[in-house]
């Protein structure tokens, strides 16, 4: 086979797409309840701080 052209100028090379990977073919069912459970934990704490952070902006914007 020949190796592919090299895009010409304002062309862009396409990628091929990426493929779809099925979690549940990849992690025990355990595994994915774990996961989820961790992802949710990370989204949760992700909420808490940026609440802090809009406090902390809130308070200090009233000091200037």
């Amino acid at each position: 086979m020949e190796p592919p052209a090299p895009p010409e100028d304002g062309e862009e090379e396409e990628e091929p797409p990426d493929e779809e990977v099925d979690l549940p073919e990849l992690l025990p069912e355990e595994d994915e309840a774990i996961l989820t459970k961790l992802v949710f934990t990370a989204v949760s704490i992700i909420v808490v701080i940026c609440g802090e952070l809009r406090d902390l902006v809130i308070s200090v914007s009233k000091v200037f």
